[in-house]
């Protein structure tokens, strides 16, 4: 995925058309993101409901969860990072356009 757009200088079209590219690029990383952890949680419920039946299933739930769960949390954080990063590019352009 490649990263959002910068945002260029005030009162021009430009900004306006990065703004919305950044926020479809914003909204393909959750669609991605929010697949991910339906996929793990799919997983996890699913060797629990084992375990319940199982006991032996549990330490495959252990399994998964180690391995799965660092990246579902990788993917949250850069998630965070490029919203954060989009909601400040819009509040200095917003600011820009007051002075």
């Amino acid at each position: 995925m490649n990263p959002p757009t910068t945002v260029s200088p005030p009162h021009s079209a430009q900004p306006v058309l990065d703004t919305r590219d950044a926020v479809r690029q914003l909204c393909e990383q959750f669609r991605d993101t929010r697949h991910d952890l339906n996929n793990v949680f799919s997983v996890l419920l699913g060797l629990a409901e084992l375990g319940t039946r199982n006991p032996a299933n549990l330490e495959r739930l252990g399994e998964a969860l180690l391995e799965r769960c660092p990246k579902v949390l990788e993917d949250l954080q850069r998630f965070q990072e490029a919203l954060f990063g989009l909601k400040d590019r819009l509040n200095t352009t917003h600011d820009s356009h007051r002075s």
